[in-house]
């Protein structure tokens, strides 16, 4: 098969690739791949690929092999497997984190009796593919063994994840904190002023432990800790068992047929990467996989719903990865062809002051074809009709602002239980490449 040669400017590069020795990373038509660099005497080598595939197959890097490109500047080129959808980790659940630090260790110790190491050990560096794996993707950073290169990388791995997942370990209420030293890492001094002492450091302060009995240690020590959670506004919402999800239910008349009715929605339009808004604990996101997505994202704020979303994955496998944050008010770098965000324009609107004209745009950057959607008649009042809405609220409005997003919005009023809270569901189609115009540009709220 015949390389193709490609330009500096034909693709995107990802990171601060300047900063690698070895190989830079770059997208190009949606895939990731690794140039490597002239002077990387291993990464040159036919002892490399034969590296790679070993470490592929035992699950530490994602399956990385040659591609038949080449670029100007570099010499080899790796296609590395990617997925539709990408969680960094400072972005993820605490207990995927805490398996990342788990992969990281093991890593070391592979790596070691193969008289290689890592030359960093960044959070950047892990990715999550086949669901919630997390493996690791620089293959640049793999060198031959160096006790003071190991040490640099060990200490790297402890300030930007192995201090975090501590801190998320001490408190529920350093979840900002220890997220944040995910992306930036946190000094020893940090650390230390706010946690006084840790066995951490009573298995690293052994100065006759060799490094494999220690990492050892460390990854017995990671696994037995258990993150503190305490009651949030929406943890109790769904619990994360997903065994009663029937996507082939039938509607049965009485009952609250809201799951069996998107169902139908979602067996309509076949979509393939769905990005589940507001995702609590997943149900829907397991629907959506249950009936043939073959990824779905699933965002959510809530730090208790998250860990059930987690939980529920560990009982059943599911290509289903978990972000944890709220909803962009910029456009969403990765949309999916559906986007899904069910019980949420409500509290959009009346929690988040949101006008239903930028609720619409923020949902629609989640999405390049179909939205669906839900509003609820009766606002925040639940089963009980209050006797006046907020200026602005109504089916009407939201309906309206949506077509400005989507060619077609097609209104779904099904029957609920007498005791049961009101829904109606949208099912938006044909997303237009440009919102139609309606004179405000791109204010969000009307001129006062």
């Amino acid at each position: 098969m015949n390389e193709k040669s490609l330009k500096l400017s034909d693709v995107r590069w990802i990171g601060m690739h300047f900063l690698d020795a070895n190989s830079h990373t770059f997208l190009y038509e949606r895939q990731y791949y690794k140039a490597i660099l002239p002077g990387a005497p291993l990464h040159n080598s036919e002892r490399f690929g034969i590296i790679l595939s070993k470490i592929a197959d035992r699950g530490f890097i994602p399956s990385t092999v040659k591609a038949h490109l080449k670029i100007e500047k570099y010499t080899d080129v790796y296609h590395q497997k990617s997925d539709f959808f990408s969680v960094p980790l400072e972005k993820a659940p605490f207990e995927s984190v805490k398996q990342a630090s788990l992969l990281i260790i093991k890593f070391f110790l592979y790596l070691k009796r193969h008289n290689l190491t890592l030359l960093d050990a960044h959070s950047k560096n892990i990715v999550f593919q086949n669901g919630n794996i997390p493996l690791w993707c620089d293959i640049g950073s793999i060198v031959p063994y160096d006790q003071g290169v190991f040490r640099s990388a060990f200490e790297q791995f402890v300030r930007y994840i192995i201090y975090p997942i501590l801190l998320r370990n001490h408190s529920q209420h350093l979840e900002p904190v220890a997220r944040s030293g995910l992306e930036r890492g946190i000094s020893h001094e940090l650390f230390h002023t706010i946690i006084n002492s840790s066995d951490f450091f009573k298995i690293i302060a052994k100065e006759t432990l060799n490094i494999d009995i220690m990492l050892n240690e460390i990854s017995t020590y990671i696994e037995n800790l258990q993150f503190p959670y305490a009651d949030t506004a929406w943890g109790g919402y769904y619990d994360c068992v997903s065994d009663d999800i029937a996507p082939d239910k039938k509607p049965t008349p009485g009952e609250d047929n809201r799951e069996t009715v998107i169902s139908s929605m979602l067996k309509g339009i076949r979509p393939k990467y769905i990005v589940d808004l507001g995702a609590n604990a997943g149900r829907y996101s397991r629907l959506a996989a249950k009936l043939g997505a073959r990824e779905v994202l699933s965002i959510e704020p809530d730090i208790v719903a998250m860990a059930k979303n987690y939980l529920g994955l560990q009982r059943e496998k599911l290509p289903i990865k978990l972000l944890q944050e709220g909803i962009s008010l910029t456009p969403f770098d990765q949309p999916g062809d559906t986007a899904i965000a069910l019980a949420l324009t409500h509290h959009l609107f009346y929690t988040e002051n949101m006008p239903f004209r930028l609720i619409a745009t923020c949902l629609a950057s989640y999405t390049t074809q179909h939205l669906v959607t839900e509003f609820m008649p009766h606002g925040m009042s639940g089963k009980d009709k209050p006797d006046s809405l907020p200026q602005g609220y109504s089916l009407e409005i939201f309906t309206k602002q949506l077509e400005r997003h989507f060619a077609t919005v097609e209104v779904i009023e099904y029957p609920f239980p007498a005791d049961s809270s009101p829904r109606v569901l949208l099912l938006c189609s044909q997303k237009r490449a440009t919102p139609l115009d309606d004179g405000l540009g791109n204010l969000n709220r009307p001129p006062a």
